[in-house]
C-alpha cells in the first residue's frame, strides 16, 4: 500500500504547522487554570492530531493498494429458442419437464462456475425465456458476440443446445472457427424422418406492371413421401389461379413449379400457394405460403450506363430487382427518345466509352434527371469535372489507385440510416478510388468519407449534391461488388448494403417532399418482426419539430380493428414500435395538431403470414457433432445433463483465475479515518467535561 498526493511533499509540513497553531491558540497561548498541566497537554495532543489529519485530507491523498480479484471459471449456456423444437412428438416436454431440468443444470454449475445464459434465434438475449416462440434461427451471434464479449476471460466451456437447424445468418459450421474454448453440443428435437411435404420457397417480385404477365416460382420440398402425387394450388385474392400435380419420387424430394398469372388488375394482391394430398402428414402448418403483389401503372426506371461490364453492376441489380425497372447497357440500341429513365447511372463514365456522348445526351435533354455518378480507373476525370461542379477531382499527371474505406459521417441528414447498419457498413471493405485532391462545392453533402489506412480525411466516398435542381450522387470508387460479398460473408445476408443502395436511388428519384407531417415505415413485415414507424413534423417555416403529441391510428383492412398509439419523441423527430401485428393489411393516419392546424398523414402496410422455422423440422445432429469435433467439444444427449454436470464440476482444468490489479482509492473514503477523527473528538470532549469545561 502506498500514499499518493498530488501535492509537493513540503506541503505536509504546513499540515503539521496548522495543527500545532491551533492547539497551541486552544489550549497553550491562554493556559486554563482548571485543568492541570498534563490533562492540558494530553488535550493539546488530541487536539493537534485532529487538526494535522482533517487537514491532511484536504489534499485529497490517494492509496494505490493491489487489490485481488478471484474470477469462476465460465460456463456459457446458449438455448436455442426457435419454433422448430416444437415440431414434433415431444413438445409437451419441451414445455414442461426439459425445463426444469434445464434449471437444475444452472443450479448445480453454480457451485463452481459463473453461468452466463442466453437464448439465440431472432436475437441474441442474456438471460432470456426460453419459450420456443423465435421464427428463425440465427447462430452467428452466438459465435460472434458471445466470443468477443467473452475474450479474454476464464471461459471454461460452452453449451450449445441446439437441434442444429437454422436458416438464416452464416453456417455455424464456419462461424465456429473464430472460438478459442470448446463447445459442448446437446442435441435436442427431433431427428425422425417423417413423411412431410411442405413449401420451401417462393419467387416472385413485390412490384409488377399491370397489363404484363408475372411469374410465381414455387419450391416444395417432401420427406419421405416417396410414390405421392400433391396438388399445389396458388391463389388470389382468394380465387384459385394456377393448379399444378407434382408426383414424389424420391424420400428426400425438390421441385420448382413455375405460375404465370395474367392480366392482373392494378392494385395491391394476397396471393397464397398450398401443397397437399399426403394424408400421413404429421405437420401441416407448413403447407402453405402467404404473400402480396403490387400492381402498379408504372415501375420507376433505372438505367445504369457502363463504360465496360463490372460486378459492381451485378451488384446494383441485385439491389434492385423488383423494386426498380434496372436496365444495363454498355452501347446504344435504340434511339434516345425511347430511354426514359427516372434515375440515370454512370459507371466509370465519362470515359472512352461512346456511352459517354450518350450520358451528355440524357442529361441535356431531361434537366432534372437525378444522376449517380461512379468512378473508377476508366473515368475520364477531366470530362467528369465538366459535367458537374459539386465535386471537382485534381488528380496528379500519373494516376494512382488506392484503397478507401468508409466511415459514416455523423452530419449526414438527407436520409435515415439505423444504428446498426452504419456500424456494417463502416466494417465494409475498401473500394477502389483514384489518389487525388478532392474540390467539394459548399453544398455537397457527405455520407461516407475515405479512411485510407487507417487515417481519416475529408474527402467523400459516397455523397451527394443538387445541381440546376438535378440531384447528384457520387461514389468515388469500385467494388461495391465487394460490400455485398462481405455483407453476406459476416451478417449472412445482403441486407445492409441492398439497403444502402436503395435509400440512394430512393433519395435521388424522390420529388421534393412538402408535406408538413411525414410517416416513414416499411411496406411489407413478416408476421414475427417488430414493427418500426417513423414521423417528422414540420411548422409553417418548414424547421422540424415535435413539441406537439403525435397520435397514430392503425386499422386493419379484415375486420375494420382499431390500434391506437402514441409516437415518442426521439431527438427533433418521432419514433413508435408497435410490436407484432397479425397477419393482414393495414391502413395508418398519423395526426398532430400544430399551430391550431391538424396535420394527417395516411399511409398503408402489410403483415405476411409463415415462418422459416416450418421449412425444415427434422434436427440436425450431424451439423451439432462438426461444431463440437471443430472446438474440442463433444455431442451429448439431453438426457445426460446430470453425467454432464458431474464431469465438470469435477474437471480439475477449470479452476478460479486469481488477478491482481493497481486500484487508486481515495484516503477520505476510509471509514475508518472518520472513526479515528471521531474518537479523538470524543475523548477530548469527554475529558473536558469531566473536568468541568465545556
Amino acid at each position: 500500500m502506498q500514499l499518493i498526493t498530488e501535492y509537493p511533499v513540503w506541503m505536509l509540513s504546513l499540515n503539521v504547522l496548522a495543527g500545532l497553531l491551533y492547539a497551541w491558540f486552544s489550549y497553550l497561548a491562554f493556559p486554563q487554570l482548571i485543568f492541570g498541566k498534563r490533562l492540558t497537554y494530553l488535550l493539546f495532543l488530541f487536539r493537534f492530531l485532529v487538526i494535522t489529519l482533517i487537514s491532511f485530507l484536504l489534499l485529497n491523498p490517494f492509496v494505490l493498494a493491489l487489490k485481488k480479484e478471484t474470477e469462476k471459471p465460465i460456463v456459457i449456456i446458449a438455448h436455442d429458442n426457435s419454433s422448430s423444437l416444437l415440431f414434433n412428438n415431444d413438445s409437451v416436454y419441451y414445455r414442461t419437464d426439459y425445463l426444469d431440468k434445464i434449471d437444475q443444470l444452472k443450479s448445480e454449475l453454480k457451485q463452481k462456475f459463473q453461468v452466463n445464459f442466453y437464448t439465440f434465434g431472432e436475437q441474441l438475449n442474456h438471460e432470456g425465456k426460453i419459450n420456443f416462440s423465435d421464427q428463425l434461427t440465427d447462430f452467428t451471434p452466438v459465435f460472434g458476440q458471445l466470443t468477443e464479449n467473452h475474450k479474454r476471460k476464464n471461459v471454461a466451456v460452452m453449451l450449445l443446445f441446439s437441434d442444429g437447424l437454422y436458416n438464416t445468418g452464416v453456417n455455424p459450421a464456419f462461424a465456429i472457427d473464430g472460438v478459442s474454448f470448446p463447445v459442448y453440443t446437446i442435441g435436442i428435437g427431433d431427428t425422425v424422418i417423417r413423411p412431410d411435404v411442405f413449401i420451401f420457397d417462393v419467387r416472385y417480385n413485390k412490384k409488377v406492371l399491370n397489363q404484363s404477365d408475372f411469374p410465381v416460382e414455387v419450391t416444395v420440398n417432401a420427406t419421405k413421401s416417396s410414390g405421392n402425387t400433391v396438388n399445389v394450388n396458388l391463389f388470389m385474392d382468394d380465387q384459385l389461379v394456377g393448379k399444378q400435380s407434382l408426383a414424389i419420387n424420391a424420400e428426400r424430394f425438390s421441385s420448382s413449379l413455375r405460375f404465370l398469372i395474367k392480366n392482373a388488375p392494378e392494385g395491391l394482391h394476397k396471393l397464397k400457394v398450398e401443397v397437399g394430398g399426403l394424408t400421413d402428414e404429421s405437420i401441416k402448418s407448413n403447407n402453405d405460403r402467404m404473400f402480396y403483389v403490387d400492381v402498379i401503372k408504372k415501375m420507376q426506371r433505372v438505367l445504369i450506363l457502363a463504360a465496360s461490364p463490372h460486378p459492381d453492376l451485378g451488384a446494383f441489380a441485385s439491389a434492385y430487382k423488383g423494386l426498380f425497372e434496372t436496365e444495363i447497357i454498355f452501347e446504344r440500341d435504340k434511339p434516345l427518345a425511347d430511354y426514359k429513365p427516372d434515375l440515370l447511372i454512370l459507371h466509370q463514365l465519362p470515359s472512352t466509352s461512346p456511352l459517354s456522348v450518350m450520358a451528355g445526351e440524357l442529361l441535356a435533354d431531361m434537366p432534372g434527371l437525378p444522376v449517380c455518378f461512379i468512378s473508377g480507373p476508366q473515368t475520364n476525370l477531366n470530362l467528369f469535372n465538366t459535367l458537374q461542379s459539386n465535386l471537382k477531382v485534381v488528380s496528379p499527371q500519373q494516376l494512382q489507385q488506392i484503397d478507401a474505406a468508409p466511415l459514416f459521417e455523423q452530419s449526414f441528414g438527407l436520409f435515415t440510416l439505423e444504428n446498426d447498419l452504419v456500424e456494417r457498413i463502416n466494417k465494409f471493405p475498401p473500394l477502389t478510388t483514384t489518389f487525388a485532391e478532392y474540390q467539394q462545392s459548399s453544398s455537397l453533402v457527405r455520407l461516407f468519407n475515405q479512411r485510407i489506412r487507417g487515417v481519416v480525411t475529408s474527402a467523400p466516398l459516397i455523397a451527394f449534391g443538387i445541381q440546376d435542381k438535378r440531384k447528384q450522387a457520387f461514389i468515388a470508387g469500385t467494388g461495391i461488388w465487394r460490400w455485398r460479398q462481405h455483407d453476406f460473408l459476416v451478417n449472412g445476408s445482403h441486407q445492409a448494403i441492398h439497403t444502402l443502395l436503395v435509400k440512394i436511388a430512393n433519395y435521388l428519384m424522390v420529388v421534393a417532399d412538402e408535406r408538413p407531417l411525414r410517416v416513414y415505415t416499411a411496406n411489407e413485415f413478416l408476421i414475427y418482426e417488430q414493427i418500426q414507424i417513423e414521423a417528422e413534423l414540420y411548422n409553417e417555416s418548414m424547421e422540424l419539430v415535435n413539441e406537439p403529441e403525435l397520435n397514430l391510428l392503425i386499422t386493419n383492412q379484415a375486420d375494420d380493428t382499431d390500434y391506437e398509439f402514441v409516437f415518442s419523441r426521439v431527438s427533433n423527430t418521432y419514433r413508435l414500435n408497435i410490436g407484432r401485428l397479425p397477419e393482414g393489411v393495414y391502413n395508418y393516419q398519423a395526426n398532430a395538431t400544430i399551430d391550431s392546424q391538424l396535420r394527417k398523414a395516411k399511409g398503408s402496410f402489410r403483415v405476411l403470414e409463415g415462418s422459416a422455422e416450418g421449412s425444415a423440422t427434422t434436427a440436425d445432429h450431424g451439423l451439432l457433432n462438426l461444431i463440437a469435433e471443430k472446438t474440442n467439444g463433444k455431442l451429448m444427449n439431453p438426457d445426460d445433463l446430470s453425467e454432464l454436470a458431474d464431469n465438470l464440476l469435477n474437471n480439475p482444468d477449470f479452476k478460479p483465475v486469481v488477478k491482481y490489479s493497481k486500484a487508486f482509492e481515495p484516503l477520505i473514503g476510509f471509514y475508518w479515518i472518520l472513526m479515528i477523527i471521531l474518537a479523538f473528538l470524543a475523548v477530548e470532549w469527554i475529558l473536558r467535561k469531566l473536568n468541568g469545561s465545556y
